[in-house]
C-alpha cells in the first residue's frame, strides 16, 4: 500500500487519533503518518499517507491550504480558540464593517505572525503546548508566514466569518487573535475547518469511521504532480535501490501539467528533491534531482525495489 487518503477529521479527535484509525483500517506492517496536524477542536482535510507515500508527506505540507473560519470578537482565550479559558476582551466601540475591510488587507501577504502558546511548536526542545500547561512562561518569537486571500464571508457582532488561503506554517488561531487585536476588542477562533490542502479537497474527503483502504486510496502521483518527471526502465531499478545515477534520454521526460516546455528541469549543482522518478506503469519510486553530468540521481527512494512489484 502506497499513497494518501484524504480524511474529512470530525471536531473532537486529534490528528493522532485519526492516524490510528487509519492504521487499524489498513493492517499491521504498514507505515502511517498525517501530512500536517489539525487541532482537535477544527475539522476538515486531514491527509494521511501510508506506506512510502509517508516520506512525500513535507510535499504535501508545503502545498496552499484554504479554511473558513468563524472570529469571535469581543472577548480573548489563553489558547487563541474556544477551548481554552475565555475572558472579555478590552473596552472599545463595537467594530462597524468599515472597520473590519480596513484591518484584513493588512494582514494579507507575507506577514509576521506569533504562533499560540497552545502549539506544537518547539521552545528549547519541548513543545510550547506542554510549557503552557504547566504554568511555564512563554514568548514565542514571530515568525514570517502568507496569507494569500482573507475574504469576508460574513459579519455579524460578534462574529466575524473568513475564508482563508495560506501557506505552510499559518496559524488561523493567532490570525483570529491578531484581528481581533487590530480592531481593539480581542478575538479567538470560535470554529476552524479546512477544506483544501493543495488538491485534496473536502467534497473528496472521506471520514475515518468509513475509510476503505481500497476504494479510497489515493496515488502518491497527487504529491508530486507539480514536479516534472522521470520515467525508469525496467533494467534501471536494481541502480535506483542502490542510490545510483540513472542514464535518461528525453523521451523519458514528462512535465508537470501546468507547464508550458517539455524539457528536463536545469541541472542542479546540489541536491534537491524535484524530480519525481517513476515506474515503467507510472507509480511514484523515488524523488531526485539531474546532476551537473545529465543524469538522474536519487535522493528520496520510497518504496524497496528488491521486493516491489507493479
Amino acid at each position: 500500500m502506497h499513497g494518501f487518503f484524504c480524511i474529512n477529521k470530525t471536531s473532537g479527535p486529534t490528528s493522532h487519533d485519526v492516524v490510528y484509525q487509519v492504521r487499524r483500517a489498513v493492517g499491521r506492517g504498514v507505515k502511517v503518518g498525517h501530512a500536517g496536524t489539525l487541532d482537535p477542536f477544527a475539522r476538515g482535510v486531514l491527509v494521511v499517507g501510508v506506506g512510502g507515500a509517508c516520506r512525500l508527506v513535507d510535499l504535501i505540507m508545503g502545498q496552499p491550504k484554504r479554511y473558513q473560519t468563524v472570529v469571535r470578537l469581543g472577548a480573548v482565550s489563553d489558547t487563541d480558540d474556544r477551548t481554552g479559558r475565555v475572558e472579555p476582551g478590552p473596552a472599545a466601540p463595537t467594530p462597524t464593517l468599515e472597520d473590519i475591510h480596513r484591518v484584513l488587507p493588512s494582514l494579507v501577504g507575507d506577514i509576521r505572525q506569533v504562533p499560540p502558546n497552545h502549539s506544537a511548536v518547539f521552545v528549547q526542545g519541548r513543545r510550547a503546548y506542554k510549557i503552557a500547561r504547566g504554568g511555564g512562561e512563554l514568548n514565542l518569537p514571530p515568525r514570517t508566514v502568507r496569507v494569500d486571500r482573507l475574504d469576508l464571508l460574513a459579519y455579524e457582532w460578534p462574529d466575524l466569518h473568513l475564508d482563508v488561503s495560506c501557506g505552510r506554517g499559518t496559524y488561523i488561531r493567532s490570525l483570529a487573535r491578531d484581528i481581533g487585536a487590530a480592531l481593539g476588542v480581542g478575538g479567538y477562533c470560535l470554529e476552524l475547518t479546512r477544506s483544501a490542502v493543495g488538491d485534496f479537497t473536502l467534497d473528496s474527503a472521506v471520514e475515518a469511521a468509513a475509510l476503505n483502504p481500497s476504494r479510497d486510496l489515493i496515488s502518491a502521483r497527487r504529491a508530486v504532480a507539480h514536479l516534472p518527471a522521470v520515467t525508469l526502465r525496467g533494467d534501471d531499478l536494481p541502480h535506483l535501490m542502490l542510490g545510483r545515477r540513472v542514464t535518461v534520454t528525453p523521451e523519458q521526460w514528462s512535465a508537470p501539467p501546468e507547464s508550458k516546455t517539455s524539457a528536463p528541469p536545469a541541472h542542479a549543482d546540489s541536491p534537491r528533491d524535484d524530480i519525481a522518478i517513476l515506474s515503467p506503469r507510472g507509480l511514484v519510486l523515488a524523488l531526485g534531482y539531474l546532476a551537473t553530468d545529465g543524469r538522474v540521481q536519487p535522493t528520496k527512494v520510497l518504496v524497496d525495489v528488491r521486493t516491489w512489484s507493479e
